[in-house]
C-alpha cells in the first residue's frame, strides 16, 4: 500500500527484498535524493525501538543515501532515539499513526485532482518528522 501511495505522489519507488532485506521496505527516488524507508505494522501493538531506527539508518549512510525514514502504525519507544548518534538524527525521519494517514490523505487528494502534485521532497517534510 505505501508503495503505491509514494509512487502517486511521484516518488520512484523500488520494493526491499523482503525479510533479508536489512531493514528496508521501499527505497523511494526523487530529482535530489534517495531514501530508505522501514514500515513496521505490528498486530500486537509493540513499538519500534532503537535497533529498528538504528538499522534503518545505517543502510541509508552504507548506500549513499539521503536519508531513511521509519514508519510505524504503534509509535516508537520513549528511548529509541537514545542509540542514535547525531549525525545519523540528521538523516532520519520518522511517522507515526498520523503521518501515515496523513501520507495516504495527500495521495487521494492528488489522485482525485484535489490537490496539484507536491515535490517530493516537500512531502517528506510534511508528513515526517526528525527526532
Amino acid at each position: 500500500m505505501l508503495a503505491a501511495v509514494f509512487e502517486g505522489l511521484g516518488f520512484g519507488v523500488t520494493c526491499g527484498r523482503g525479510s533479508k532485506d536489512g531493514g528496508v521496505d521501499l527505497r523511494l527516488t526523487t530529482p535530489s535524493n534517495t531514501y530508505v524507508v522501514q514500515a513496521k505494522h505490528w498486530v500486537s501493538g509493540k513499538k519500534v525501538g532503537a535497533s529498528t531506527l538504528q538499522a534503518t539508518v545505517t543502510v541509508a549512510m552504507l548506500e549513499g543515501h539521503g536519508g531513511a525514514i521509519v514508519l510505524s502504525t504503534s509509535g516508537f519507544t520513549r528511548n529509541a532515539a537514545t542509540a542514535i548518534t547525531s549525525l545519523q538524527r540528521a538523516r532520519l525521519r520518522i511517522g507515526e499513526r498520523w503521518e501515515i494517514h496523513s501520507l495516504c490523505r495527500t495521495y487521494v487528494s492528488v489522485d482525485h485532482g484535489l490537490l496539484r502534485p507536491l515535490d517530493p521532497d516537500d512531502v517528506l517534510k510534511m508528513h515526517t518528522r526528525s527526532l
